[in-house]
Order: C-alpha cells, then structure tokens, then sequence
C-alpha cells in the first residue's frame, strides 16, 4: 500500500523566496519539492468529481473480487491478504499518520502526512524553523498554503488538484474493485531489476490510468507509474523497505524518477494509525478571497456536506493554524 508522497503526484507551482543568485534554479527546486509532497504519501484513486469517491464505496466491499477476470481476481486476493491482512484488521484502521523526510540533492525537508478515510488527505512539509507548505483535501475541493508568501490558503489549480485528489484516498488504487466505472486489467508479468513483477492496469471512472507493479514472491506494490496531469511527464515511483504497522503492510521508503531521472527519495521514520485524526483538520483555513472568487465551485464555500455534518465545539480548532503537528 505505497503512501505515494503512498503515491504523491501533484505537481504545484508554489516557489520559495528565490536566492539572488539563482533566482530560476530555486523556482524549478521548489516546483519539485511541492511535486514530491503528493508523491510519497498518498494511497489514492481519482474520482469524477469532488465528493463523489465517498458515495461510489458505500455499499462496496473493498475486497471484492467478484466479476472480475480469473487472474486478476487470484492476485489482487493474494495482495489483500499480504498487505491489509484481512478485513477486520482494515476496517479497524480509520486514520493514519506519517513522519518522515524528503531527500532531494539539494537538500532534505522533514514532512507529515495525515490520511483519514475514505479519501481526506493533508501534507505538512517543514521550511526551516519558521514556514510550512502545506496542502490537503477535505473531500470537496484541493487546498494549498505556503507561509512564506501569506498566512491565507488558495485553491489548487485544476490540474495539480486532479493530481492531487487522485492520491488523496486511504487504501490505494487496487481496493474497490467493484467502483462503476474502474476496471484492473492483468498485463502480464514484467522484470524489475532481479525482480519479477505482476503488472496491473487500473482504469479510472474519469479515465486516469494508473500502472501498479506487484512482487511475485510477496505481492507487495514494488512500483507504480502514473502520468501527470500539468506535466504530461511518466512518473514512476518505486517502494522498498516494507514494514508491518497495525497489521497493515507500508513501504517506508519510496524513490520518485521522471524520464528516467531520479528526483527524491522519501524516506518514512514513523507511521501511527488511528492518533486521533479529526475532520477539522483537513478543512481550508483562511482563503485567499480573490483566487477563489476566480476559481471556486459555486458552492466552495459550504463544506459541510462532503465533511460530515457534526457540528463543533466553540474550543474546537478551525484551521491548521490551530493545530499542533509536535
């Protein structure tokens, strides 16, 4: 169950104050460092449209195979029962948190990611000792925030947000079948180094493909490819080191290439399941008005329905600004 940061793949264009002397090079660093954020911890799918993944499993069994191809069926069985051990062991795993760091060549940033089903997702990257950029989706639309330029949020852009919402979901591509509309298609079998691989097509309801690479041996996801939405660029990310947490097997190290190259390598240091991850959390904090009057859904600023309907407590936190990441 790769956590592209599980599969991150948003490429957002938010630049770090540049260095006078270099100005471009820090611009294209920090494009990269945004993009690794979706890259590394993320098991997600993509949906038609916000809010629509939540309905579109209520009534699923996430494990079930039925009416799929024979073989198709006989792997992902394998892969369920390899990775989320059975069931019960699944349904007791609400939420989960990640600590970790992102390695680029230039320089390394401590991270943490929350994931809370079925599809809320925010992603918390540390600049030094004073900033964060942070992006999440609370269900209904895809948000970022970078406090070196405002203590305001935005929201994303179309295309990073397609990107983004697609790894926003707990669990991964493989889960949910049964979703109208997704298909898992078996390719065929695929050497990876010494490794021998079965290699998945999934089709998306909204027509995004998203290539998994399955050991044969252990049935871990050693690597997925996805293409990116802003850049059109084939990114192919590969798990290693994996780790039993809660009984839920996790990859605690992810290397991130485009074209070839090798741009980050994210590497885990904790996952903890179920610290009371709460809803609030994932909501947009203060907007920044003007963008989002150009780009918001008519109904952007009520998020009640796609985050649940409990009301809050006058002391209940509104806003990540409110909240101790320690």
């Amino acid at each position: 169950m790769p956590f592209p940061l599980f599969s991150l793949h948003s490429y957002l264009c938010i630049a770090a104050q540049a260095r006078p002397t270099a100005p471009a090079r820090r611009l294209i660093f920090w494009t990269r460092v945004a993009a690794a954020l979706t890259l590394s911890v993320t098991l997600g799918a993509a949906q038609p449209g916000p809010g629509s993944y939540a309905a579109s499993i209520e009534r699923l069994d996430p494990f079930d195979t039925t009416g799929l191809d024979s073989g198709v069926a006989n792997v992902l069985r394998n892969y369920y029962e390899r990775t989320f051990t059975d069931a019960e062991t699944w349904a007791a795993v609400e939420s989960l948190r990640f600590d970790g760091e992102l390695h680029f060549s230039e320089e390394s940033f401590a991270f943490s990611a929350f994931k809370k089903k079925p599809n809320l997702s925010k992603v918390v990257l540390r600049i030094g000792e004073r900033h964060q950029l942070v992006m999440g989706y609370d269900g209904h639309r895809a948000w970022q925030l970078d406090t070196r330029k405002s203590i305001l949020a935005s929201k994303m852009p179309e295309a990073e947000a397609r990107n983004f919402i697609r790894d926003a979901t707990t669990g991964g591509h493989l889960l949910y079948p049964g979703i109208e509309g997704k298909t898992i298609e078996l390719l065929g079998i695929t050497q990876l180094d010494e490794e021998r691989a079965y290699e998945l097509r999934i089709t998306l309801p909204d027509g995004q493909v998203i290539r998994s690479f399955l050991d044969m041996n252990s049935f871990a996801e050693v690597q997925q490819i996805t293409i990116n939405n802003v850049s059109g660029d084939e990114e192919r990310v590969r798990h290693g080191n994996f780790r039993i947490v809660e009984g839920i097997r996790i990859p605690f190290t992810s290397t991130r290439f485009v074209d070839g190259e090798l741009v980050h390598e994210t590497r885990i240091d904790e996952v903890r399941a179920n610290q009371g991850t709460a809803r609030w959390m994932f909501r947009m904090p203060p907007v920044d008005s003007e963008s989002t009057a150009e780009s918001a859904p008519p109904d952007a600023g009520d998020t009640s329905e796609a985050i649940g309907s409990e009301s809050l407590d006058p002391g209940t936190p509104r806003s990540f600004f409110d909240f101790d990441i320690e």
